[in-house]
């Protein structure tokens, strides 16, 4: 995780979540939902709620490939997106 991320749990008044967001010192902001299984169903209020907390990367972790499911969402696997952040604090070095 790049030093000075922020992480936080999102919720809102009417139970729609996020499980995992990552403010980023780039800016960018990632939205992370972890999920069991290969084939995951996001709750009709997520691209809600990734517009809420200003996402911009979606993720859902799960399986073991990378490939997208919706509308800019990619299902990753745990491995691949430990990789990503690891770029990412190569990229934030202070």
């Amino acid at each position: 995780m790049p030093r000075f991320a922020k992480t936080y749990f999102y919720r809102t008044a009417v139970g729609a979540e996020v499980d995992l967001v990552i403010k980023m010192p780039n800016g960018e902001v990632w939205a992370v939902e972890i999920k069991y299984g290969v084939a995951p169903k996001l709750s009709k209020h997520y691209s809600q709620t990734c517009d809420d907390v200003g996402a911009t990367h979606k993720f859902v972790v799960g399986g073991d490939e990378k490939f997208p499911i919706g509308n800019n969402v990619w299902m990753i696997s745990l491995p691949k997106i430990m990789e990503k952040m690891v770029i990412a604090k190569s990229k934030c070095l202070f």
